[in-house]
């Protein structure tokens, strides 16, 4: 269809392009003189007849200067005049045009975008770098197009009404192509059409205030781990004594240190005599390098902690990203043709449907909850003090808003000041003026309902902490009816569950959403049901149950199981864990043949979007949470060895640093591109999937040492500690 669509205007296109390739070969490799070459173009008048010719008409309705001053560049390749032909010539040069693969669906046409800075510079930024995307139809078949080139500054401000009408004024180019043929209907969206051009990137409020609190955690990790270094030699000079004949200073670190997730990794004995040390020295040396590192490397465990959640914790987070880096593939890909073969893959699932990754986190963050809550109520005899409410709110509150906002900083404000720019330089605009107007609604976790529309959100990974947030809130509720009437406890809480799979339903019914995430309505699915606590509790609702569970019986059902034969244990696990593992199957792959439906423009039933939709999220939470107890309960086997391998101690403490940091990564990437990505070969992807991955890691490391783990230290040395 493609093909059909444009074998009409080949010529055209392979007229245009060799012209231009023409003029710059000649003038740079031989000595014929430019003016005779131009003289010699006009005269075969080869320009004038590969230009189609509607585009010199101009039946817009409002005055459109824009298109008028295109009009002119294109007819200045005619011109005598060198300089306007050549204006022209590079006008045309560095815009982009339909390249090879154009029948594999190449349709985002990258121009050059640093012959397009140079135009800028020399025409003193009369020219700029512009984007256009959206969609086109063909054949009601949504189809993703971009164009990049330079244009002028009548283009760089056009309102959505004179957008509209210029793509208005393209369909009718394009219809005199369709008028020749009846297979196929092809047209640009006029809806979702967008035009963004670079903008000069100045220092504002944001940038300036990132750099101070990068600048001032930065040093505060310089002195501390400079002075907890060179201690004794500070405290030689101080005191006046021998490093040998030093006394022993006495800390509040030294009775307990935690590292960021609670555990703790260091106790000594209260009783230390010793000089007691001074509050401010105690306070900077928990930035110390030394510290935070050692906190990131502890791996010992104490009695009754889950070992098991930090390899789910892992692989979710690998998998989130694995998922992504293909998003971000599909914004800059010119292979658009071969996406229909991928999903015919079955195990291209895994990436298409990958949402039950996030699905997981939900479900351990209710059961940790849960369970470390449960702990404190039997350790109050059922009730907390007011302080106690209070450190659980704000021990919440401040350990994902600081990094967060760390994040915020850098990714919306930082990155375009620092980071060269490129042809999808618009990835990471949006989140600047996003977060500008919006920084706001994600502190405060109500950025899955302010703004409304998902894409002004200020940083697109931060609808899942304010659902996470909305559930730690009303959490207590349902865990503090478990502990005291359990059964009125299990069904509020698994009527809270009904009450998701019920409105989950209804709207998908209502708004007849389906099962493709690449149709242009999946972003209204996004802001409908994708970001919404009353969709996504269900497993949160099932983790906290699972985690009552867990902290009545898995101690008495392990300590039976011990006493058991291997072979019995076998014959007990073994079920469930087919059972769990059938049920994640079907969610992963139980979908396949209506997303290659739904890809294909095939209808798919109401009943099964309905269906899936509505009960996918319960399927996932329930049989996670059954392969968790297996683990907890000495029925794991080797799946439990795995996941309860110590490096994923380690690795657990980065997730959410991986989680707040690879979109941003992701954008740079993007924002720097040159040239396009293809869905194959796989190997150049998965290269650019670890390469993601492991930058994603380093750089949370960094996160984790400087931010996260200082503020872990210092919760301990104030409310936490009290």
């Amino acid at each position: 269809r493609i093909q059909i669509l444009f074998e009409k205007n080949m010529k055209c296109i392979c007229l245009q392009s060799a012209v231009v390739l023409m003029i710059f070969f000649q003038c740079t490799v031989s000595t014929v003189d430019l003016t005779t070459l131009i003289e010699h173009a006009k005269r075969a008048n080869v320009i004038r007849e590969s230009l189609p010719t509607p585009l010199f008409q101009n039946n817009l309705k409002n005055d459109m200067t824009c298109f008028n001053k295109l009009t002119t560049l294109i007819t200045n390749l005619r011109s005598s005049n060198q300089a306007e032909f050549l204006e022209s010539i590079y006008f045309l040069d560095s815009a982009g045009k339909p390249a090879s693969g154009l029948l594999q669906g190449n349709t985002n046409f990258m121009g050059g975008y640093d012959e397009c800075k140079t135009m800028e510079k020399t025409s003193k930024k009369y020219y700029k770098v512009c984007k256009y995307s959206g969609y086109a139809q063909l054949n009601k078949t949504p189809l993703p197009i971009s164009w990049i080139g330079c244009l002028p500054r009548e283009c760089h401000h056009l309102s959505k009404v004179e957008l509209k009408e210029f793509v208005d004024t393209l369909n009718q180019y394009l219809k005199i192509i369709e008028s020749n043929t009846t297979v196929f209907k092809f047209y640009l969206d006029r809806n979702t059409a967008k035009l963004t051009c670079e903008q000069n990137v100045d220092y504002d409020a944001g940038a300036y205030i990132g750099i101070v609190v990068l600048s001032i955690i930065t040093f505060l990790v310089f002195i501390a781990t400079c002075y907890d270094l060179f201690e004794p030699l500070i405290l030689e000079v101080i005191y006046g004594s021998k490093q040998g004949d030093l006394v022993n200073l006495v800390t509040v670190e030294d009775t307990e240190v935690a590292t960021s997730d609670g555990n703790q990794i260091q106790s000594v004995d209260d009783s230390k005599s010793g000089v007691v040390e001074p509050t401010a020295i105690t306070f900077l040396k928990c930035f110390s390098l030394y510290k935070t590192l050692s906190a990131l490397t502890a791996t010992d465990v104490k009695e009754g902690q889950v070992l098991c959640l930090n390899g789910i914790r892992v692989f979710s987070i690998n998998w989130v990203v694995l998922g992504h880096t293909y998003l971000f593939i599909f914004s800059a890909t010119g292979d658009y043709a071969s996406f229909p073969k991928l999903i015919n893959q079955t195990s291209f699932s895994i990436v298409l449907n990958g949402f039950p990754s996030v699905d997981s986190f939900f479900t351990l963050s209710g059961f940790l909850v849960s369970f470390l809550l449960l702990k404190l109520l039997k350790k109050g005899r059922g009730c907390l003090t007011i302080p106690q409410w209070i450190s659980y709110y704000i021990h919440r509150w401040f350990r994902l808003s600081i990094p967060y906002l760390v994040v915020i900083l850098t990714q919306a404000f930082l990155y375009r000041m620092w980071i060269q720019s490129g042809t999808f330089m618009d990835s990471l605009t949006v989140d600047h003026e996003s977060c500008k107007s919006y920084w706001w609604a994600d502190i405060l976790y109500v950025n899955n309902f302010v703004p409304k529309h998902s894409e002004k959100q200020c940083l697109g990974q931060g609808w899942y902490l304010a659902n996470d947030f909305q559930m730690y809130i009303i959490a207590p509720l349902f865990v503090y009816l478990l502990y005291r009437y359990s059964l009125f406890g299990l069904i509020s809480t698994g009527g809270m569950v009904g009450v998701c799979v019920i409105v989950s339903a209804v709207l998908t019914k209502v708004y007849k959403l389906g099962a493709s995430t690449l149709d242009p309505k999946a972003q209204k699915g996004f802001y409908i049901l994708y970001n919404k606590p009353y969709i996504r509790m269900s497993p949160y609702m099932i983790g906290i149950i699972a985690g009552w569970i867990c902290w009545k019986y898995c101690q008495r059902i392990k300590i039976a199981m011990s006493q058991i034969s291997v072979k019995q244990k076998v014959c007990l696990a073994a079920p469930l864990w087919l059972a769990s593992l059938a049920i994640q199957y079907g969610v992963l792959f139980g979908i396949h043949d209506n997303l290659a439906k739904s890809m294909s423009n095939i209808p798919v039933k109401a009943a099964d979007n309905i269906a899936y939709e509505s009960l996918y999220r319960v399927a996932w939470g329930l049989s996670l949470c059954i392969q968790i107890l297996l683990c907890q309960t000495g029925l794991g086997g080797p799946i439990n060895a795995i996941l309860s391998w110590k490096g994923f101690i380690v690795l657990g403490r980065l997730t959410y640093g991986v989680y707040l940091i690879h979109f941003g990564l992701g954008q740079l990437l993007l924002n720097q591109l040159r040239h396009l990505y293809y869905l194959n070969p796989t190997y150049e992807i998965m290269l650019l999937y670890l390469g993601l991955l492991g930058m994603s890691y380093l750089a949370s490391i960094v996160l984790y040492t400087f931010v996260d783990q200082p503020l872990a230290l210092l919760e301990g040395l104030t409310y936490r500690k009290k």
